[in-house]
């Protein structure tokens, strides 16, 4: 494994942190798993910008640990909430070209990111302020990259800027900011 890790604005990235061939074997079965019927929601596109489609589904994390999904259960000992009954795994699915809105997710709790593809980019602003929406940062993230945001109300985006798409899978506590 290719560890180095990079710390900033409340995000730490772990480089190549997962194997290559682990990664490879878990976007197949993030691709099997964007169809599948055990989700508890789907998303479909970007709603506000054009563009390449963006698929996520959501399960709760029981689920996917009674799968047989051996690859992604590999990983699943990095999701930062495995004792709670509310956790869950987002699979994600970026066709080429590929931009997410910004966003902050309103979830409690840190989230770990599990990049299953490589050629991906994670932008984030440090201080997000609305009078320059153009200052934001950005990450090149590879296959086997882990991000942990660990900071509420990051707001950030997936890019898939290769040409093949991109796989991801988020680890979430599933329980809302209120």
């Amino acid at each position: 494994m290719n560890y180095g890790s990079l710390e900033v604005a409340g995000i730490t990235v772990v480089k190549g942190g997962v194997e290559r061939s682990t990664c490879e074997s878990i976007a197949l079965e993030c691709e099997e798993l964007l169809f599948s019927h055990l989700a508890i929601d789907f998303d479909r596109g970007n709603p506000t910008e054009a563009g390449p489609p963006i698929w996520q589904r959501q399960y709760r994390l029981s689920i996917i640990k009674g799968s047989g999904l051996v690859s992604i259960n590999c990983v699943l000992g990095l999701h930062p909430y495995p004792q709670s009954p509310d956790a869950t795994v987002i699979v994600n699915g970026q066709e080429p070209g590929a931009v997410q809105n910004f966003h902050s997710d309103i979830v409690q709790g840190s989230q770990v990111i599990v990049q299953a593809s490589s050629g991906g980019a994670f932008d984030y602003y440090p201080n997000f302020d609305p009078l320059n929406p153009d200052d934001f940062d950005s990450l090149d993230v590879g296959i086997g990259d882990i991000i942990m945001c660990n900071r509420s109300f990051i707001r950030h985006r997936g890019r898939n800027p290769s040409d093949q798409t991109r796989y991801n899978l988020v680890f979430t506590s599933g329980l809302a900011i209120e």
